[in-house]
């Protein structure tokens, strides 16, 4: 009885382990690509305004 429930604990904190490293993973994602994104702006905003100088 006893090693059944120690079972589902196990079974329970695995699952919200996946769920937090699925999330991790995506919030990285997220991150990186708003970090490439503002330097792609960045960088287009200061060739537009080389071109009107």
């Amino acid at each position: 009885m006893l090693s059944k429930i120690s079972e589902l604990k196990f079974n329970v904190n695995k699952e919200a382990m996946n769920r937090k490293s699925k999330l991790g993973s995506f919030v990285s994602y997220f991150t990186i690509y708003t970090l490439v994104s503002f330097v792609i702006i960045t960088l287009i905003l200061l060739v537009y305004n080389w071109y009107l100088l």
